[in-house]
């Protein structure tokens, strides 16, 4: 089972971002929104749970279920996205620390090669991050060598 302790504690562990992608990959893997069907079983209104009590005492205890049911779903939801959230963030400062960046530039270039790749899973998120940071790293290259060849002209 998933939780955000033990997320963060698997994430101290990884020192770059080949460590972190095989288990967000698992995470996504693994982890499901739908709760448990013996916990949580579905039910529809019209259900009968015990015959020998009354049509209301039924009605009522569906309807309780199936808003504890629903209660559950958005609750992993939840926890599915503050998780995505932690190894989302994990690979953006290991990579802002490999691309010598801010967390704050590589989230850009994260956004926007996730916007690019995400229906290709994380590797190709990944691949995309790094052609967009590589990119960023020749313009901010290019941009000083233009600084400093208009200085040698001043």
């Amino acid at each position: 089972m998933y939780d955000v302790k033990t997320v963060k504690e698997e994430l101290k562990s990884c020192e770059d971002v080949e460590d972190v992608i095989p288990l967000y990959e698992n995470f996504y893997a693994h982890f499901s929104c739908r709760p448990d069907a013996e916990k949580f079983p579905k039910y529809k209104t019209g259900d009968v749970i015990d015959r020998e009590k009354s049509v209301r005492w039924n009605e009522e205890e569906v309807a309780r279920r199936i808003v504890a049911r629903t209660q559950e779903t958005v609750r992993l939801v939840k926890l599915k996205n503050e998780i995505s959230e932690l190894y989302e963030y994990a690979i953006i400062k290991l990579l802002a620390e490999e691309y010598q960046v801010s967390n704050a530039e590589m989230k850009v270039i994260y956004s926007k090669a996730y916007e690019e790749s995400h229906s290709y899973g994380i590797k190709e998120i990944l691949n995309t991050c790094r052609e967009l940071a590589d990119l960023y790293e020749d313009l901010k290259k290019a941009s000083k060598s233009k600084k400093a060849s208009k200085s040698k002209e001043a």
